[in-house]
Formats: C-alpha cells, structure tokens, sequence
C-alpha cells in the first residue's frame, strides 16, 4: 500500500474495494 500516492483514486478506490471483499469473505469462511 506505499504506492497509494501514486495511484489514481479509481485505482485506490477498486483495490480497496477488492480487499474488502476479501475479508468479507475469509470472514464468512
């Protein structure tokens, strides 16, 4: 995540996104 200032916000915004499913799933597992 060091690369956040480099990213765009779209980008950030889907890789945030993604991670949060993940937990949501590991969590539900």
């Amino acid at each position: 995540m060091t690369d956040r200032l480099s990213r765009t916000p779209i980008d950030a915004a889907l890789t945030d996104a993604a991670l949060t499913d993940a937990v949501r799933m590991m969590s539900h597992a």
